[in-house]
């Protein structure tokens, strides 16, 4: 397990894959020569429009790593309550006057942002509903971009 710190940019834990095969040894066959960080190629972590992952997401950015969504459709926030992703007034009426679901405003959302996304499900309908995303020429505006954006963080989290 690597553990990236944001705030640093320096990955602790694994110390081959932070610091290289060498790093052990560089400091004295090489005693001026610093050990280059390696990054992971995806970080993968929860994201919807009430958890934006915003921090991360720039760290990723910044260092050529792709970030990979998942529980995007709010599956996290479902205790016993509805859900607010799928239920949100906001996504509700982007897609109403967009024609489409929900679940295509999020995934375009996701798409737009260049974030890989990964959104479970096991009817097959919904699977080839969210695949056809891939391929849609639909795009949200910069006006609804906007308004999702604004989402973030006005829920708190599922475990408040």
């Amino acid at each position: 397990l690597v553990e990236v710190d944001i705030s640093t940019h320096e990955c602790t834990g694994a110390d081959t894959a932070c610091n290289g095969p060498d790093a052990s040894s560089s400091s004295s066959s090489h005693p001026h020569t610093q050990p280059s960080p390696v990054y992971p190629d995806l970080i993968q972590n929860w994201m919807d429009p009430y958890h934006q992952d915003r921090h991360v997401r720039r760290f990723c950015q910044i260092h050529g790593i792709q970030y990979m969504a998942y529980s995007s459709f709010g599956t996290q926030w479902n205790k016993g309550i509805h859900n607010p992703v799928l239920t949100s007034p906001v996504l509700l009426e982007i897609a109403s006057r967009n024609g489409v679901a929900v679940t295509k405003v999020i995934l375009t959302w996701l798409k737009q942002l260049h974030v890989v996304s990964l959104p479970k499900s096991t009817s097959s309908t919904h699977i080839e509903a969210n695949h056809a995303v891939l391929g849609s020429d639909f795009v949200l505006s910069d006006t609804d971009m906007g308004l999702i954006e604004s989402l973030d963080g006005t829920i708190g989290t599922p475990w408040d």
